[in-house]
């Protein structure tokens, strides 16, 4: 158990910082580990886009930039509708440090002949913006589509699929600092990301104003490792959007409460026994699947129109 005992060392404090996520997300997730868990993390997420099992030697370079920024505590948001958009707010022992790795990450899937290189470029763009108190450089990444369709040769429509999810051809991301935390924010642009700054530091407009996020984080420790909330209705949307890309011909469900319904789990290292884990799910849950998921579901079994 030894990524318990590692979780274990990070000193654990509350996640108050997530309801000031925007509420339009899907997932909400709160994180503490040290830099052995990042590290390993990081290392699986390489040996998936990249079967043959090595990283290339840029990406052991940035595997092991990450091993050397110590503590990582980190809230996130995530949302596929309407195209790629999320937000992370980590506070670490130096910003610039954990800058400069995850800029050397992406850039490490970048260009090359194997299966983990998924972009055909990426720009980065140093201190082009500065909004409140913080300075941001802009992170450009076209995604090669041709490598794409090879990495799954049997699902023709793959690519495509990709192309919707980040809302065209390129991912941009923004990661800034006001040399205490770093914002890494992706959007299809810039007043995109600002929206989402301004919702985070206004303090007062986030997921935490909404009733169901309130009863699910107070049934959760207040104390844990990792923290994850997933919004119900954004989950509907996420199987709708996969459904769809084969079967454009399929109807959303319709008649979803607007106000997002969520469940929760957390998990917090107990050594050396392993870990503790919750999971909270509201009753309300069970409606929004009824009417979002399973229609869905019976949709797809279904043959298309010609």
């Amino acid at each position: 158990m030894d990524l318990a005992k590692a979780g274990a060392q990070a000193a654990s404090r509350t996640a108050a910082d997530l309801a000031g996520l925007s509420p339009d997300a899907s997932f909400f997730v709160y994180m503490n580990m040290d830099a052995s868990t990042v590290d390993r993390l990081q290392g699986m997420s390489v040996r998936m886009m990249n079967p043959g099992g090595k990283p290339t030697p840029d990406q052991a370079k940035a595997l092991a930039l990450f091993g050397e920024v110590g503590r990582v505590e980190t809230i996130g948001s995530l949302t596929f509708d309407g195209g790629m958009r999320g937000m992370n707010v980590t506070h670490v022992a130096d910003p610039k440090k954990y800058i400069a790795a995850c800029q050397a990450n992406i850039q490490a899937l970048k260009g090359g002949d194997g299966p983990s290189s998924v972009y055909k470029e990426v720009k980065i763009e140093s201190n082009v913006e500065n909004y409140r108190g913080l300075t941001f450089s802009h992170i450009i990444a076209t995604l090669d589509f041709d490598k794409l369709a090879q990495l799954n040769p049997n699902n023709p429509g793959g690519a495509a699929a990709v192309k919707s999810m980040f809302g065209g051809e390129t991912m941009n991301s923004w990661l800034g600092t006001d040399g205490q935390r770093v914002f890494q924010v992706t959007a299809p642009s810039w007043n995109d990301v600002k929206a989402q700054i301004n919702t985070f530091l206004k303090g007062n407009a986030g997921i935490g104003t909404v009733a169901g996020f309130k009863s699910v984080r107070s049934r959760l420790p207040e104390q844990a490792n990792l923290v994850a909330l997933v919004s119900a209705q954004g989950l509907v949307r996420m199987f709708e959007f996969a459904a769809t890309l084969n079967k454009p011909d399929l109807k959303a469900p319709g008649d979803l409460p607007k106000e997002p319904v969520l469940f929760g789990v957390s998990l917090t290292p107990r050594p050396p026994s392993g870990y503790e884990f919750h999971l909270v799910v509201p009753s309300q849950i069970g409606p929004i699947f009824e009417k979002g998921l399973v229609p869905l579901f019976q949709s797809i079994t279904q043959p298309s129109k010609p």
